[in-house]
């Protein structure tokens, strides 16, 4: 193609500018080396105790797939599971990989210019249409999408070539491989092979002489969806993890994440909850439905009038394959009661493709193809002006886009105040700790919505959450720390998850009869495993209100501690400098 071809020029320049939108904010967060998200810090102190030879499921635990805390292991391994800054390096690759592979789908399955505006939507979307803490974090969607987007086009390019042939077994081969990668890492990805099947079977409707190679052909993309998935369920046989690994991933998913709404009809909740803030998959959404839905239209009213089902699948192609998924990945965003952003990140490469081929004749038409790429090229140019401003405004505030500088004056304490082969424990919604200050976890539950019935962003459920409770966790907890015998415990059960570590009697109990009060940082109190008979001061502090991360007060129900009796004021200092009770000073009782 001639460099002078106008299409060949603005490809080149959406794709530089999306590649600058993408590194700028990534940049300035690596460059500070904090973490984007608290699930980042999640997954990597869960794959610091993979690699010390816990069992996945058992002496770490979490109900996402195996396949995301064993790739996490294996960057700690590589980079240090503490190194935050080889974290954000990792979370840059795999960000410029998703955008970049969009870019290819569009160009394979659609065209040239597709592939570019649905390079310039998608780049927005994750750089500036999400917040930073789900667009640029390494979270499980992220990780998973290149592997999701993968293995949707190589499924695509596999129904280019006739059936039972080589090349197209070949591509379903690796095309199930990567799908069942992507369910491995999150099993929110489980609804992703559909779209395949339906094309196959619409393939095969159009082909009567060849209906069993074609069944075949299903038959291997099936099997090849369910290797991974099947390979890591063996793994957990023979570690005798199995029972624990299906439990967590399907059993308390499905009784206590997916049930933690009274609502009839959850997935309306982004109606509610994005549409003020997250505009942009409306405008999408909208966008990709006038792209497919006259398709189905036309199909469902031919199927009719022929009465066969054949005529649904008349004309079926890439971008209904591509709407398929972006159906797929909306259904599984909304499927549960909780609506965080990045269970969205699926869905958008799909929508934007989707859009993409919509809008592909006003490239090639002569009368718009002038003025839609200078629309475009504008468009794409105000977001990498944004994403380097917000560069710029992310650096002079220290690389801080998901907490505020509290949390790093926690970890620097505990750092200062612990040896390097001390472990410590980290109560709450807080794991960052423990990446900051270099100290390992102790304990399988890094999270504690499993021993507090807590489920994310559900702070007035207090009077269910008992029957949300791990059965067992609290006391399988309790029994890790006192082997593990962690240095430090920091309770950070006032910030965000407003359930503090004291308002649970064993815990109470437990923390009363290992440790002494030493300091609260901010809102994280900190305790010393006891060296001797008695503690110095032989009182705990009374609760701290409830905070964000950010250390805005949060107005949520929180339990009251249960142990008031022992509890007494803690002097007011004004700012987030440990500080102590003093021993020569008889502190108030707390308020009841």
């Amino acid at each position: 193609m001639s460099v002078r071809d106008p299409l060949a020029r603005f490809s080149r320049v959406a794709l530089a500018l999306s590649v600058l939108s993408v590194a700028a904010p990534h940049v300035a967060i690596l460059a500070s080396g904090k973490y984007a998200n608290v699930d980042e810090a999640y997954a990597s102190a869960l794959g610091e105790r993979v690699s010390e030879g816990y069992r996945l499921y058992e002496g770490a635990i979490s109900q996402r797939g195996p396949l995301m805390y064993y790739v996490y292991a294996s960057f700690g391994r590589v980079l240090g599971w503490d190194n935050v800054v080889g974290l954000r390096a990792v979370a840059l690759a795999f960000a410029l990989a998703n955008v970049l592979l969009v870019y290819v789908m569009g160009r394979r399955l659609l065209s040239r210019t597709a592939g570019a505006v649905a390079c310039i939507i998608t780049t927005y979307a994750f750089v500036f249409g999400f917040p930073a803490v789900d667009g640029i974090a390494l979270n499980g969607e992220t990780l998973q999408l290149p592997a999701l987007l993968g293995g949707a086009a190589l499924g695509a390019l596999a129904m280019r070539s006739p059936p039972g042939t080589k090349r197209r077994r070949l591509r379903l081969l690796l095309a199930g491989v990567l799908l069942g990668s992507a369910i491995s890492v999150k099993p929110s990805a489980g609804l992703h092979p559909l779209p395949m099947l339906v094309w196959l079977a619409i393939d095969a409707a159009k082909r009567t002489h060849a209906r069993r190679v074609a069944a075949l052909d299903a038959l291997i993309f099936v099997l090849s969806v369910v290797l991974v998935p099947a390979a890591f369920l063996a793994h957990a046989a023979a570690q005798g993890t199995l029972r624990s690994l299906l439990y967590y991933c399907v059993t308390y998913n499905l009784a206590v994440h997916k049930n933690a709404s009274p609502d009839l009809f959850p997935g309306l909740g982004p109606l509610y909850d994005h549409l003020r803030g997250h505009t942009l998959y409306f405008v999408l959404t909208l966008g990709a439905s006038a792209s497919v839905v006259p398709f189905a239209l036309r199909r469902i009213a031919a199927a009719a009038r022929s009465r066969s089902l054949r005529a649904l699948g008349r004309g079926f192609g890439a971008r209904h394959y591509l709407a398929l998924h972006a159906i797929a990945a909306l259904a599984l965003a909304s499927s549960l009661p909780q609506h965080f952003a990045h269970y969205y990140v699926p869905a958008t490469p799909f929508l934007a493709l989707c859009v993409a081929a919509g809008a592909d004749h006003l490239f090639r038409v002569r009368s718009t193809a002038r003025g839609a790429r200078r629309a475009a090229i504008l468009a794409a140019s105000f977001v990498a002006f944004s994403c380097v401003a917000f560069a710029y405004v992310t650096a002079l505030a220290g690389g801080r886009v998901t907490h505020d500088v509290t949390v790093e004056r926690a970890a620097h304490y505990v750092e200062a105040h612990t040896r390097p082969d001390d472990k410590i424990f980290v109560w709450g919604f807080s794991p960052w700790i423990y990446g900051y200050s270099h100290r390992r976890p102790a304990g399988r539950y890094l999270f504690h919505t499993y021993v507090t019935g807590f489920v994310p962003l559900f702070w007035w459920a207090l009077d269910s959450e008992p029957t949300r409770v791990v059965p067992g966790s609290m006391a399988a907890l309790l029994g890790d720390l006192d082997r593990e015998k962690p240095e430090l415990v920091v309770d950070a059960g006032s910030l965000m998850i407003a359930r503090p570590m004291r308002a649970y009697a064993p815990a109470a109990a437990w923390l009363h009869l290992g440790y002494c009060f030493e300091a609260r940082v901010g809102a994280f109190d900190v305790y010393r495993r006891r060296h001797a008979a008695t503690c110095d001061v032989p009182w705990f502090p009374c609760q701290h209100p409830t905070l964000d991360h950010w250390g805005r007060p949060l107005g949520v129900l929180t339990p009251p501690n249960v142990d008031l009796a022992e509890s007494r004021r803690l002097r007011e200092t004004g700012n987030d400098d440990p500080h102590g009770f003093d021993p020569n000073v008889e502190p108030a009782a707390c308020a009841p």
